[in-house]
């Protein structure tokens, strides 16, 4: 089985855009997967594990190797046998080949963004898509693995399918993230007792209930270097302000505009 998800964020070959969605794709996937094998257990009277290995997940630019990587995934049905051509394919539900072609509708796959991932009208989405699909299934037995094909021939990395600006960006950001990850970080105490120095907050204030403005906004911008600076879980942060998980990301967001305002701080990513 073969999913295609596209995050909040699209990344790019500029390293600072390469960044997901807010919420990770091993927490999408272990949801899923789970919540998939606990129903399938139910319905068919089974217990144990259902999946046997992890997934495995590859990073795609968009342009120019999304809709090779679509047009992959969408031939499963036919190289599979469940379906016994491409006129039954155009017509099968569960795969999101039909949505885009508007033959079936799929909660999972809005209307807009199948023709965005395309072009601008329906007529053009199909004229472009259509015979690439068609073309693809004159030699069903050897498909284009566009994973292990790129057409630029720039395989620096497998778990990565894009031009070579795009692969060192997506790496370049991975680094980063790992290091911050694993660094040593400042203690939670220290790190609000800095924020309260530089805001003028008391540190008491900024763990109080207080919705006085300079108060939250300390918070948000404490949230934002526990939770994206510092490394911080979430729901750690929200067990020191006493506050839901829900309220912390919210904080987050917030931070980061407040510290990206707040001279102050001197809190710049390099």
């Amino acid at each position: 089985m073969h999913l295609l998800l596209r995050t909040s964020l699209s990344a790019s070959a500029d390293a600072s855009r390469c960044r997901a969605g807010q919420t990770p794709l091993s927490t999408v996937m272990r949801r899923l997967m789970t919540g998939y094998a606990v129903t399938f257990n139910i319905r068919h009277r089974r217990s144990g594990h259902l999946f046997q290995n992890r997934y495995k997940s590859v990073v795609c630019e968009e342009d120019p190797y999304l809709l090779e990587l679509i047009r992959y995934i969408h031939l499963n049905p036919l190289r599979a046998g469940l379906v016994e051509d491409l006129n039954a394919l155009d017509k099968y539900p569960w795969t999101g080949h039909s949505t885009i072609l508007g033959r079936c509708k799929n909660p999972l796959i809005p209307e807009t963004q199948a023709n965005e991932s395309f072009s601008a009208g329906r007529r053009i989405a199909f004229s472009q898509f259509r015979p690439g699909i068609e073309k693809a299934t004159t030699n069903p037995e050897d498909p284009v693995d566009p994973v292990k094909n790129k057409p630029l021939a720039e395989k620096t990395d497998q778990r990565i399918l894009g031009s070579g600006g795009f692969v060192g960006a997506v790496l370049q950001e991975s680094e980063r993230l790992l290091e911050k990850k694993y660094k040593p970080k400042q203690s939670i105490d220290d790190l609000i007792a800095v924020v309260a120095g530089k805001v003028g907050v008391s540190p008491e204030l900024i763990c109080s209930r207080s919705r006085q403005r300079k108060h939250s906004e300390a918070r948000a911008i404490f949230s934002y270097l526990a939770v994206e600076e510092t490394g911080y879980p979430a729901a750690d942060v929200a067990r020191f302000l006493g506050v839901k998980r829900m309220s912390v990301h919210e904080a987050v967001t917030r931070g980061k505009t407040l510290c990206a305002e707040h001279t102050l701080l001197g809190q710049k990513r390099e």
